[in-house]
């Protein structure tokens, strides 16, 4: 008898029965189903709302033992698989009396729109209210801007404000930002009636998560605004392909200017990465709208392809992004 085929079977087994009892029964250390609301944007009559639902593990010496062993990737595969439970159920999106629901698709992500109510306007910052199918709660905001003010600014996130490759997720006590971003980017967000501008922020690396990247923000005192970020995949799933990050930036900031069709703006990026062709695209489709582009360059690479993007501005430093945009009028003291 061959010892080591007769170990494979009862390997199996013992796989399946952890299997079916991690799906079959609530044990000790299963996964809360929470949810979490990335900051939205809107109009007066629309308010567009994205966020997750997400598995946090309880703290208990069962869930951190399944966690550290080897069943933890296949077992875990296995009951996103298997088991429908509350991540499976809609989310209830609220702001200002009006409720809509949303079904989370693959990795948990959502997205909603809330229409104002009869006779009512929505306007300034929004609070919204998010509850997962499990109950779990949590709040959030959308940004509805000026009607009166006449431009805004869309920004990419990884290498504009945030050095590095920004394939992790960021928080604003791990991360520094790129000298001199938030203070320009507070200065555009009053133009030159003191209205509140639209500063938006579109990001595709910086994980799936928004509160690490909304912490950045905050830590950093960027001006607050609509944050856009890619759907996560399912666990496990491998990091989005190029052509899935352009599709990502290129639709986000589509669905910014079709929110506020009478606003103009200026786009923001990383000239080392897809941000040039993006922003010639969107330049040439919304030509009238697009007041100006700005890339920052993040290396001596990065001013070769400047021939190849008339028209555009690339800069070093915030600096010399700021003296431009006083120059042509967007930014005063």
């Amino acid at each position: 008898m061959n010892t080591p085929r007769a170990g494979r079977p009862r390997a199996a087994a013992r796989l399946l029965a952890a299997a079916v009892l991690a799906v079959s029964m609530p044990a000790p250390g299963a996964a809360r189903q929470l949810v979490e609301l990335f900051p939205g944007y809107g109009n007066p009559n629309t308010l567009v709302i994205s966020g997750r639902v997400f598995d946090a593990p309880r703290a208990t010496r069962w869930g951190a033992g399944l966690a550290a062993s080897r069943l933890a990737k296949p077992l875990g595969a296995l009951v996103h698989l298997v088991r429908r439970g509350p991540g499976d159920r809609p989310v209830v999106v609220r702001a200002g009396g009006v409720a809509a629901e949303a079904r989370p698709g693959p990795g948990g992500s959502f997205r909603v729109e809330l229409p104002a109510a009869a006779g009512v306007q929505w306007s300034g910052e929004v609070k919204v209210t998010a509850v997962s199918g499990a109950g779990e709660a949590c709040e959030g905001a959308a940004y509805v801007p000026n009607p009166a003010a006449k431009t805004g600014v869309i920004s990419t996130f990884e290498e504009t404000i945030a050095p590095g490759e920004g394939r992790g997720r960021y928080d604003g006590a791990a991360a520094p930002a790129v000298p001199g971003m938030p203070g320009l980017y507070a200065r555009l967000a009053a133009d030159e009636e003191r209205r509140l501008r639209p500063v938006c922020y579109v990001a595709a690396r910086a994980g799936a998560a928004g509160a690490p990247t909304v912490g950045f923000l905050s830590v950093h005192r960027f001006p607050p605004g609509p944050l856009l970020l890619m759907k996560p995949g399912p666990p496990g799933a491998a990091p989005p392909p190029a052509a899935a990050v352009y599709d990502h930036l290129l639709s986000s900031i589509q669905d910014l200017l079709a929110a506020w069709p009478e606003k103009k703006f200026v786009l923001f990026g990383a000239a080392g990465r897809e941000d040039p062709d993006i922003f010639r695209c969107i330049a040439a489709r919304y030509r009238a709208r697009i007041r100006g582009v700005y890339l920052r360059r993040g290396g001596p690479r990065d001013a070769a392809r400047e021939g190849a993007y008339p028209g555009f501005f690339f800069f070093d430093t915030a600096e010399e992004a700021a003296n431009d945009l006083a120059r042509k009028g967007l930014l005063r003291d």
